[in-house]
């Protein structure tokens, strides 16, 4: 059985050297593992710490 693997799009409030937001976007099949996936990629990316995440699946037309 194949699993179906979603696009996700997280937007989350980051610290860097200033609060901005900023988006990312993330394949996974759950939300949940999505933000978890989300998060690990703001953090590789230099944020000190991810608030605030608004996340929604991006749905093919």
């Amino acid at each position: 059985m194949r699993k179906h693997i979603r696009k996700w799009k997280a937007t989350a409030e980051i610290n860097m050297d200033a609060s901005r937001y900023k988006t990312v976007e993330i394949k996974a099949n759950t939300e949940r593992k999505a933000r978890i996936l989300a998060e690990e990629k703001l953090k590789k990316d230099g944020a000190f710490y991810v608030t605030n995440m608004r996340i929604e699946e991006i749905i093919a037309e």
